[in-house]
């Protein structure tokens, strides 16, 4: 029987459910074209596994390196991609390797072909078509005045200034960088990788004779060594496990030894749900954690939880990632591997505040189990040299019927850090202090060094200028001013003063005492 009823039913028919999402990537349905393609011909040397691999390419919408590879050793497939892949393929092939090299900066542009231009593709330096196009992470910058949500609940009451300054604390850690290499194929396979069906073991046997296994894990979960025990169950061990056990099978024989390492990793499917920007199933292994798996499935979306970011095997929760614990502390014990049939669940966000003025760290931010005023500043970062503890405003949206302000001062122990409590959508504004000097004096004119003093108690102005070498050359000491702030409207008088008596001659009866801001002209 053909393979093509097959092809045809896994690729166009995924593909026509998901044209929408992918139509972003290019102008039509990602489906391959059936018109005139035969019974037999490329189709015929198709692998099931290969089919699987062009399937997970036509649903995520891109030719992935794994279906390029495919397509280069099966060129008959071509005419019967849709036009945006040929497109891509026409215009990787066609370009003298490394014509394009990405180091540059370039993108390779398509117009008039279905494909989008600069659409998120680049040829690097190689041979093989798989190492010469490689798809760009899309362009992934979270605004929070753009969520309907998030903006509809702070950017009415910020100012102008606030609104520029402020970020949604947390969501810059999905944001796609173009730049960022690609991991390679071969990365070390961690003691904790929990083997499943489908690994390949390769196993280097030497002593009395030398010989070396590939062994793959059937779907029973064993690899088979004829003449060291037959079949080995491995699966649902972890790598340290699985290694330990086979070697100590082959060195059971005498002069027999082993050494065990991980060939091929075969993928699996979980799944990224709820508030994520492309929700769906995904192609992981245990390789993989929760984290990958957010940022390969977009990140989290503007109203989802960055604290309550559950992991689900079956009916159980096996852990809840709070990513402040990353972000702030740098724990990510709780960021598991994924095993297969996994679920990363996304709920929607808890209670949100924001954060705005004189804190290390101005932003938006999700409450859990935060209730105080003192938690969430201690999240912002702490206070800022210049705040004014006298006096934090708190807007509040009081109890869904008006908008209210609290004024709280955190030198004020009833009240202070841990007495008031922060809310589902307040403002919290700590407030500078005044930026005034209330212990200086300033001296102005024709002297070496302009500027302001420190202020204490009993200072006078021969108090301040030591001798006459704190002027410059032919100033005029027979007549000053100083000018001083009077009354609670701040008027300034200006006091006439005789430089020479008060500091030359050092006369007592023509010095004056200083004020606090008084200005020596």
């Amino acid at each position: 029987m053909s393979r093509f009823p097959v092809l045809f039913r896994i690729l166009w028919f995924p593909a026509l459910l998901i044209a929408g999402a992918t139509a972003a990537w290019a102008a039509g349905p990602i489906a391959f074209s059936t018109t005139g393609m035969p019974g037999g011909g490329p189709l015929a040397s198709l692998t099931p596994a290969q089919i699987e691999v062009l399937t997970d390419a036509a649903q995520r919408g891109e030719p992935t390196p794994e279906a390029l590879a495919i397509l280069e050793a099966n060129p008959g497939l071509k005419a019967y991609l849709p036009p945006a892949w040929r497109a891509l393929l026409d215009a990787a092939t066609s370009v003298p390797g490394g014509a394009l090299d990405n180091g540059s900066g370039r993108r390779l542009e398509v117009d008039g072909t279905g494909l989008k231009a600069g659409m998120p593709f680049a040829v690097d330096r190689g041979t093989a078509l798989r190492d010469r196009v490689r798809l760009l992470a899309p362009s992934r910058k979270y605004d929070w005045r753009r969520s309907a949500y998030v903006s509809r609940l702070f950017e009415s009451r910020l100012s102008s200034k606030e609104r520029g300054r402020l970020e949604h604390f947390g969501h810059a850690l999905f944001e796609a960088r173009t730049d960022a290499s690609t991991l390679p194929d071969v990365l070390p396979i961690p003691d904790d990788y929990v083997i499943v069906p489908g690994d390949e073991f390769t196993v280097r046997v030497w002593g009395r004779m030398e010989s070396v296994h590939a062994l793959r894990v059937d779907r029973d979960g064993n690899v088979f060594l004829s003449k060291f025990g037959g079949s080995l169950q491995v699966a649902g061990k972890t790598f340290r496990e699985g290694k330990t056990y086979i070697r100590s099978k082959v060195e059971a024989v005498p002069q027999f030894y082993a050494d065990i390492s991980m060939g091929q990793i075969k993928g699996f499917q979980v799944s990224a749900l709820v508030e994520v920007d492309v929700p769906g199933k995904y192609r992981s292994t245990s390789l993989q954690t929760a984290l990958q798996l957010l940022s390969q499935s977009g990140g989290i979306r503007d109203i989802g939880s960055l604290r309550r970011v559950e992991v689900r095997r079956g009916k159980e929760t096996v852990a809840e990632i709070d990513l402040y614990d990353y972000l702030l502390r740098g724990d990510i014990s709780q960021d598991v591997r994924l095993q297969s049939g996994d679920a990363v669940f996304v709920p929607v966000a808890g209670p949100l505040v924001a954060v705005a003025g004189e804190v290390r760290r101005e932003a938006i931010y999700e409450l859990k189990g935060e209730k105080s005023l003192g938690e969430v500043l201690a999240m912002a970062g702490g206070l800022s040299p210049a705040a004014w503890r006298r006096r934090v405003q708190v807007e509040r949206l009081e109890s869904n019927l008006a908008q209210v302000v609290l004024d709280v001062s955190l030198d004020d122990t009833a009240r202070g850090f841990e007495g008031m409590e922060v809310l589902d959508g307040d403002i919290v504004r700590v407030l500078a202090v005044i930026p005034e000097e209330e212990n200086a004096v300033f001296v102005e004119g024709n002297v070496h060094r302009p500027g302001k003093y420190a202020w204490k108690e009993g200072l006078t102005v021969a108090g301040l200028i030591p001798d006459e070498k704190f002027f410059l050359k032919e100033t005029f000491l027979d007549y000053a001013l100083l000018i001083r702030e009077v009354g609670p409207e701040r008027r300034k008088v200006a006091l006439p003063l005789d430089l020479r008596k008060a500091v030359v001659e050092r006369n007592p009866d023509s010095d004056i005492p200083l004020r606090p801001r008084d200005t020596l002209v």
